[in-house]
C-alpha cells in the first residue's frame, strides 16, 4: 500500500504492507512528530494517527493500535519494517509511480539503484532535514531476526 509521510516541508510517500507498519516507521523516524495518510487507489486517503504519539500516554496508544506492545510488533516483523524504510522516497503520490517504474528497471543493477536514489533524493528534497536518507540508515541497519 502507498502512504504519505507528511512534514512541514517536502512531499515523502513510502510503501508498506500495513497501516500498522506504516504506524511504525513513522513513529520510528519522526519521533512522532510528524503525520501519515495511507493513499487508497481510488485516491482516499486513511489517516494513520502517529501524530498523536508525542503525547502523554503514547505508549498505551500505541499498544492499543498495533495489538501488542511496540518491540513486539517490531521483533515479529523485521522484513517489513526494513523493507518500509527502504521505500522511503521524496515526491508526491503522482511521482511515486514513476519513481517505482525507476527503481524497478534499475533493481537488477545495485550501483546504478543507488546513484539513481541518491540523485532524486538531492534533487527533490527542499529542507535541511534529511527525512529520506534518515529512513534509508534505519532500513539498512535493521537487523533481521532469523525465524
Amino acid at each position: 500500500m502507498k502512504y504519505e509521510l507528511i512534514t512541514p516541508s517536502d512531499s515523502i510517500t513510502f510503501l508498506a504492507d500495513s497501516d500498522k507498519t506504516a504506524f511504525i516507521c513513522t513513529v520510528i523516524l519522526s519521533n512522532g512528530q510528524a503525520g501519515c495518510n495511507r493513499i487508497n487507489e481510488d485516491g482516499t486517503q486513511k489517516t494513520i494517527p502517529t501524530i498523536l504519539m508525542f503525547k502523554q500516554d503514547a505508549d498505551n496508544f500505541a499498544i492499543k493500535y498495533l495489538d501488542m506492545p511496540t518491540h513486539e510488533y517490531i521483533s515479529k516483523n523485521t522484513k517489513l519494517i526494513k523493507d518500509c524504510f527502504l521505500s522511503f522516497a521524496y515526491g508526491s503520490i503522482k511521482d511515486r509511480k514513476i519513481y517505482d517504474e525507476a527503481i524497478k528497471l534499475l533493481s537488477d543493477n545495485q550501483t546504478k539503484l543507488n546513484e539513481f536514489k541518491k540523485a532524486h533524493e538531492d534533487k527533490n528534497r527542499s529542507s535541511m532535514t534529511k527525512w529520506v536518507q534518515s529512513a534509508w540508515d534505519y532500513g539498512n541497519n535493521f537487523i533481521l531476526k532469523e525465524k
